[in-house]
């Protein structure tokens, strides 16, 4: 099951409309999209084959329709969540599930964590390669005995306001900080805080986050 972004342009034809459909890619001018039963060599329905050729597309822009795809199917899971179980407080189930994904992330970050050089670095670059990767701006300063993290831009900002839930921004955002770099410590054996000084969602220039590790 695809979930088209809302607004989001997709450079691509609809499939069968009977949804059972697969796509390959054979490095032609265009991916070609056929039923299910055609690529089982099972008889065509109607006699005809149903074969569709949707625009080529690079992988950036590929990962790009994707990022977007995940950020739809964020909300969509909360609106269901909102409808379905009314008595559960949607904006709280969606922080548990950052918390949750922080600690995943943060058990990730320690796969490849240098335990000679200096963590609150290595977090912040940790972070920021993981905001890039996700279409969002950002960058690293780091410092001797501290390091920060700054969005100028981020499409997790853009959707919430156009959601109309900016007041769930930052608090997600804090909410994974939290636990990634909690969980990020623990495997390293040390104790990694932050603190948020600026927020887009805020009213601020740009998220800014400062990030040190308690001395020894």
């Amino acid at each position: 099951m695809t979930l088209v972004p809302e607004g989001y342009d997709i450079l691509a034809s609809q499939a069968d409309r009977s949804g059972n459909t697969l796509a390959s890619g054979k490095g032609t001018r265009g991916a070609v999209i056929a039923p299910l039963r055609n690529r089982l060599g099972l008889p065509s329905v109607g006699g005809r084959d149903n074969v569709r050729r949707v625009p080529s597309l690079s992988a950036e822009k590929r990962f790009a329709i994707l990022c977007e795809i995940v950020r739809a199917q964020h909300f969509a899971w909360r609106e269901a969540v909102a409808e379905l179980c009314p008595d559960v407080p949607a904006d709280e189930v969606a922080t548990r599930m950052w918390q949750l994904t922080g600690v995943a992330t943060g058990r990730a970050y320690a796969k490849h964590a240098d335990p000679e050089a200096p963590l609150a670095a290595q977090a912040a670059q940790s972070v920021v390669f993981s905001s890039q990767c996700m279409g969002e701006d950002a960058v690293a300063e780091v410092h001797d005995a501290e390091a920060f993290v700054r969005h100028d831009d981020c499409p997790w900002y853009d959707w919430h306001d156009r959601k109309g839930l900016l007041a769930e921004d930052r608090p997600g955002c804090d909410a994974w900080f939290a636990s990634t770099l909690e969980t990020l410590g623990a495997s390293m054996g040390q104790r990694i805080h932050f603190e948020t000084l600026e927020a887009l969602p805020e009213g601020g220039r740009c998220c800014r986050r400062r990030i040190w590790v308690d001395e020894e």
